[in-house]
């Protein structure tokens, strides 16, 4: 698994990706304080994403009863979410999920004919040639010690401190006592529970190292300004200046939401409203042969036009098939696209899928965005669906 997300990371150019997951909350789990006409649901959102980011400022202006129950709400959803991700987190601790890599040959073989090049100090200490107290002033070059960055050149040199330094490579078996103690010492192996081994653990499910409920990506859902059960979401640093996207008069972007609350209709009227002006200047830039100046990100190539080395613009596609490829096209009730879903507790995504090609993370779009589709077409109304930011 940790190799497939790797490879698909190398691939995209990117380490961040979308997981789609939906929670049951129990029937008293709800909110019941509904907001007052001088709390818009938008100033809640926001004074709970800047919260998170340490910025009580806007929140501590609140009526404190509504932030309150908002609080223990998200709380509830998170505690939730973490539950239904921990099998596939890599710094997972709890050994009923992970497995044992045995590296006691290498270490046999390594401490029986290995050794380590080390320098000895003008105090007569031995140290790593990777070392602070040796590498952050000299270095080894062909064999010899040198002052590294020396006078206003910046050359190396070998300079009288460096010569009386002594260089040489030293046999494990002389460093350690044995393999074991130096599996331990020098690479920091564990021993295996019941057995003469040692290696590490690793989870074998492994699919990301840490998340965030939101983050580069909080608002993925659109509800009325009156709805009650939202998760506001996480905002990643990367966000922080930048404005909130707009929404409608009478709406709000959340990063959780119940399906049954969920402006589809109009989410997929926004949504194809933007992609066909990207698509139409697209078109027009690409025919032109001329970018906007402003447009650092975008580049013409053969196939298109690629924002930061992603096609975003097919120059063999109409209109109707761009908005196709982006679940935008009629069959789709649901416009949401994403790397993964949790569906109940089992991780689903477009390299399992087969859905990612080598060249530049299309593939079959449409056999993924089915798999969405009827991913949320068979949630429970009241089902809470929750949008997270991965990373691997």
């Amino acid at each position: 698994m940790l190799k497939k997300v790797l490879i698909l990371a190398k691939e995209l150019n990117e380490v961040h990706f979308t997981v789609l997951t939906s929670i049951l909350l129990s029937e008293n789990a709800g909110q019941d304080c509904k907001l007052p006409a001088s709390l818009p649901l938008n100033t809640l959102v926001a004074a709970m994403r800047r919260s998170r980011n340490g910025d009580k400022a806007l929140l501590d202006t609140l009526d404190s009863t509504i932030v309150n129950e908002q609080v223990q709400f998200e709380n509830n959803v998170e505690s939730i979410v973490l539950e239904q991700l921990y099998p596939y987190w890599a710094n997972i601790e709890d050994t009923a999920y992970l497995e044992f890599n045995d590296c006691t040959e290498q270490c046999k073989e390594e401490y029986a004919t290995g050794g380590e090049d080390k320098v000895q100090l003008v105090n007569g200490q031995w140290v790593s040639v990777y070392d602070s107290r040796f590498s952050d002033t000299y270095e080894v070059f062909e064999g010899k010690i040198y002052k590294r960055a020396f006078g206003p050149l910046h050359h190396r040199k070998r300079t009288k401190k460096a010569k009386r330094m002594k260089l040489a490579n030293i046999p494990f078996r002389v460093q350690y006592s044995d393999y074991r103690e130096y599996a331990e010492e020098y690479w920091g192996f564990k021993r295996k529970e019941g057995a003469d081994a040692y290696g590490f653990y690793t989870n074998p499910n492994t699919e990301f190292d840490w998340f965030q409920i939101g983050g580069r990506w909080p608002d993925r859902f659109l509800v009325k300004a009156d709805c009650r059960d939202v998760f506001s979401g996480d905002l990643s640093f990367f966000l922080g200046d930048e404005p909130a996207e707009a929404a409608p008069d009478g709406y709000c972007w959340v990063t959780g939401a119940r399906k049954k609350d969920i402006a589809w209709d109009l989410m997929k009227e926004l949504f194809i409203q933007r992609e066909r002006e990207t698509f139409l200047s697209c078109e027009k830039w690409y025919q032109s042969g001329k970018l906007p100046s402003d447009r650092h990100d975008l580049s013409i190539t053969e196939k298109g036009i690629t924002s930061w080395g992603k096609l975003i613009y097919d120059k063999g596609q109409t209109l109707e098939e761009h908005l196709r490829s982006k679940a935008l096209s009629e069959e789709y009730r649901y416009p949401l696209t994403t790397y993964a879903v949790l569906d109940d507790g089992v991780w689903n995504d477009l390299y399992e899928m087969k859905c990612v090609s080598e060249d530049n993370g299309n593939g079959n779009n449409q056999l993924w965005h089915q798999v969405v589709e009827k991913y949320i077409a068979s949630l429970p109304e009241e089902a809470m669906l929750v949008s997270l930011d991965c990373h691997i």
